[in-house]
């Protein structure tokens, strides 16, 4: 009867451990993936557009690589020792305002009423961009 005893309370302290563990490394909030703790190293290995049925260009790929980035993510493997890893796949999603411009078309009208159409310069506009996609590589406990 002793051996059971020592294999439960064993069981139950080590299931309080890891509960522990993992409770106080999730902020009250909710989860902030930009932000990593100290011994936690997120290497960004590849990145997926979020619609896999559309063709995903190089400016979607290189955009969600960059927010994949600012979101807790590093290029380069840690050089300290590892104590463990594993696979992740983070969704990633980010709107921002980029500055375009286009030719400008002026619409003239000439002494007979006949109108035509010039292209005179540039104009700047805004668009808004959405980048979605998947952040995919390793995290590692250092």
């Amino acid at each position: 009867m002793t051996k059971k005893v020592v294999i439960v309370v064993t069981a139950v302290t080590c299931i309080l451990s890891i509960n522990g563990c993992n409770s106080a490394n999730t902020p009250q909030n909710g989860s902030d993936r930009s932000v990593n703790p100290s011994n936690v190293v997120k290497v960004l290995d590849r990145v997926r557009c979020h619609e896999s049925y559309n063709y995903c260009y190089q400016p979607q790929i290189n955009g969600v690589w960059g927010a994949c980035l600012r979101n807790g993510f590093t290029d380069t493997a840690p050089t300290q020792s590892v104590k463990s890893s594993r696979s992740i796949t983070e969704l990633v999603q980010e709107t921002s305002n980029v500055i375009k411009t286009r030719p400008k078309t002026v619409e003239k009208v000439d002494e007979n009423g006949i109108v035509s159409e010039d292209q005179e310069g540039t104009e700047e506009y805004t668009e808004t961009i959405t980048i979605k996609g998947y952040c995919i590589g390793s995290e590692y406990i250092l």
